[in-house]
């Protein structure tokens, strides 16, 4: 389902739309952006186009990459997905118009699925509400990894393992120290020049992330968490629908694959 591209204009267009537009693409480098365009379009000269222009854009060159040390990964042993979180929080950042000054961030460390949440404070009491409104939204897990020992109640009443990493240790979260990382290096791009619009573009700078190919998994974080590819805008608009188009009742299409199946089966075994 990709598209061929044709003219020089189409091709700028799908470039900006994939490396420069928020959410779409977030000044992902050379890697990232391609993994985008090449997602959902085609042409002959992909990849030296994508190197150029990510070599020529002017927010990437301002904005190098943060020179910190990359943390240690130590292995943990996770089965599936959703099960085990590392839980970090990012500031104090300089205040916006809604009063924020930190982000608490949750990395699903089987998937590198990131969920980064606008904070007024750093108080239990408001770091709590939003652990548990995500796993709400989720679904609970099996254990979070934190660097302190703080909001423990929280997690004995929904039955989650806590795991604190040890101040010589620090390496035990290090999945979440790394998705701090680049949170801050895609806020970084967007910001205004006082800084203090960071929460604006916060929700932006994580999908593209979650839609971003991971290096360790081959996969990006959104496909392995939802078991298919995000559909882009232009590819979307690009499939015609007819006057006739209509949404097929859920509960009928399945039972139509069911039947399907059992037809299937009752063959093979004969």
């Amino acid at each position: 389902m990709r598209l061929v591209i044709l003219s020089e204009e189409k091709k700028r267009s799908v470039l900006t739309e994939c490396h420069n537009n928020p959410g779409t693409g977030n000044h992902s480098g050379v890697r990232g952006t391609q993994n985008r365009v090449i997602a959902g379009y085609y042409w002959s000269t992909i990849i030296q186009d994508v190197k150029e222009w990510v070599r020529s854009c002017h927010r990437c060159q301002l904005n190098d990459p943060i020179k910190t040390v990359v943390p240690v990964l130590h292995s943990i042993k996770v089965k599936e997905a959703w099960e085990v979180l590392g839980l970090d929080l990012i500031g104090p950042l300089p205040e916006t118009a809604r009063n924020n000054k930190y982000v608490l961030t949750m990395t699903d460390l089987y998937t590198k699925w990131v969920i980064a949440a606008p904070l007024q404070s750093k108080t239990a009491a408001e770091v709590s509400a939003k652990i548990i409104k995500k796993l709400y939204l989720f679904g609970t897990v099996r254990k979070i990894i934190t660097d302190q020992g703080k909001d423990s109640n929280i997690f004995s009443t929904l039955n989650i393992k806590h795991a604190v990493s040890s101040a010589y240790h620090p390496q035990t979260n290090g999945q979440d120290e790394r998705t701090n990382q680049n949170i801050k290096r895609a806020l970084r791009k967007y910001v205004n020049d006082n800084h203090n619009d960071w929460d604006l573009h916060l929700p932006a700078v994580v999908y593209g992330i979650n839609t971003a190919k991971q290096y360790s998994t081959r996969h990006s974080p959104y496909f392995l968490l939802f078991n298919r590819h995000p559909r882009l805008p232009e590819v979307m608009n690009a499939c015609p629908m007819g006057d006739d188009f209509e949404v097929t009742d859920p509960e009928d299409d399945i039972d139509t694959r069911v039947n399907k199946m059992k037809l299937l089966n009752e063959t093979v075994c004969f």
